[in-house]
C-alpha cells in the first residue's frame, strides 16, 4: 500500500534503488532480511519505520515458574 501511496514500484526499487528482489520478496512475507535495513527502506520511501513495519498485539510472555 505504502509503495503504491509514494508511486513507487518494486521494478524502481530493484533498479533505482539496488533492492534485491529476494529481499522484497521476504519483506512481502513477513520475514527478516539481511540486505537491507529497515532504516534504508525507509529512507528510499521516505517515511516512518511505522509505516511498513506492523508490531503483533502483545502477548503474555511472562516465565512460567
Amino acid at each position: 500500500q505504502l509503495l503504491e501511496q509514494k508511486r513507487i514500484t518494486q521494478y524502481q526499487l530493484i533498479n533505482q534503488f539496488n533492492v534485491n528482489s529476494r529481499t522484497l520478496s521476504k519483506l512481502e512475507e513477513g520475514r527478516q532480511s539481511q540486505h537491507l535495513h529497515l532504516s534504508d527502506l525507509c529512507h528510499i520511501l521516505n517515511c516512518e519505520i511505522e509505516d511498513i513495519v506492523r508490531i503483533p498485539e502483545k502477548r503474555n510472555i511472562a516465565k512460567k515458574q
